[in-house]
């Protein structure tokens, strides 16, 4: 007697199918916005944690070369920082970032002088925005052979903040504020400001 294979047919029905898309749709509509808020977030902490790096890189610097080291503001062109001179952004955001060895004490950069680390900052929804004491023609954070960051040409003790901020809306907790405080203590703050507006000096 002979038995024929069953002709059951595998495959997918209709109902299943429509299952399968909405279960997707909902996934999808529930991760993607909590994925782009991880994103910001990752971004704003990057790019804080990497100014802390060169902040942290030039007072090292400043102890070990056993001269002036400078902080400072930059050009960016086609994403690379332009390390031929600092720039002042007035009021307006950071593009970029230099730390150089200010072996003549000018508090310029020049020939003679030394780039120690340099880096991009900001961009599409990121405001970089400087406090008081780090913008117009205060726009440069002095280390000296001590360690210790004093406002050029003075003996003041520097206590100033950059902040990286999200203008998108996508997080809560948008800002990430780079503090310099008695000349040599830094840090990172998180918090909220929907304005993105510039942040105080730190007291």
């Amino acid at each position: 007697m002979n038995r024929h294979p069953s002709s059951r047919q595998l495959g997918v029905t209709l109902p299943e199918l429509l299952i399968t898309m909405t279960v997707l749709a909902i996934i999808v509509v529930v991760a993607i916005p909590g994925l782009n808020g991880f994103i910001v977030s990752s971004r704003l902490t990057g790019q804080s944690n990497e100014v802390l790096a060169g902040l942290n890189l030039a007072r090292a610097e400043a102890i070990r070369r056993n001269q002036r080291v400078i902080f400072c503001p930059v050009a960016v062109a086609n994403g690379v920082p332009t390390v031929t001179g600092c720039v002042n952004p007035g009021a307006g955001d950071w593009a970029g970032w230099m730390a150089f060895a200010d072996i003549n004490r000018s508090g310029t950069f020049d020939g003679a002088d030394v780039v120690v680390r340099a880096g991009v900052v900001g961009g599409p929804d990121t405001a970089v925005r400087a406090s008081p004491g780090l913008s117009g023609v205060s726009n440069i954070v002095d280390f000296r052979p001590d360690g210790v960051a004093r406002a050029h040409g003075t003996t003041n003790i520097q206590r100033v903040a950059l902040r990286f901020c999200d203008t998108s809306g996508a997080v809560q907790t948008n800002v990430r504020d780079v503090s310099l405080t008695f000349g040599s203590r830094m840090s990172i703050a998180r918090g909220t400001n929907s304005t993105c507006a510039s942040p105080s000096d730190p007291t």
